[in-house]
């Protein structure tokens, strides 16, 4: 009788003790997910808003069109601010773990200026091929679809402005 009683507890304290371990380990990480949503999606409106602000300012015969503009940077940035939360999360799960000793590598790359870099130099190739996708949309036979020369040379320093503030 007290050997049947035993096996019950065993088992028992045991799924206790990992349900226990696991709430804590999901209360800890869905924070941290939490916290990495906010700031991929902050990340990615700043990205979004900045890329409007950077077409605005070209002169109006080499400006991309803003209803196309605006729908290709959302689209881009949608897919942008995907992967950031994934490499995000990815880099909070490896960042316990260090690669020589006292150096966290991955602590050190999940900075929130390293992955807007990274955002914005993601960014340029695929607005590019969203703006070539969504050129039957354009109003007007006259507008500017594809990217513009100055376009990228003012994307391009953003990228490095960023890459800068970001190293």
């Amino acid at each position: 009788m007290k050997n049947t009683k035993r096996q019950f507890w065993i088992p028992l304290t045991i799924i206790l003790n990992i349900t226990f371990f696991g709430s804590l380990l999901v209360i800890i990480y869905v924070f941290q997910l939490g916290m990495s949503l906010i700031e991929a999606l902050i990340a990615a409106i700043v990205l979004y808003l900045s890329a409007g602000i950077l077409n605005n300012n070209l002169r109006e015969e080499v400006r991309i069109s803003k209803r196309v503009n605006r729908f290709s940077s959302g689209v881009s940035t949608f897919i942008i601010f995907g992967i950031i939360l994934i490499i995000r999360l990815l880099f909070e799960a490896l960042g316990n773990f260090y690669i020589f000793e006292d150096f966290y590598l991955f602590r050190f790359l999940n900075t929130d200026a390293f992955l807007f870099a990274t955002m914005v130099t993601i960014f340029l190739p695929l607005h590019a091929i969203f703006l070539k996708r969504f050129a039957k949309y354009k109003l007007q036979d006259d507008e500017n679809i594809v990217q513009s020369e100055q376009f990228r040379r003012v994307y391009i320093k953003f990228i490095i402005l960023a890459w800068i503030v970001g190293a």
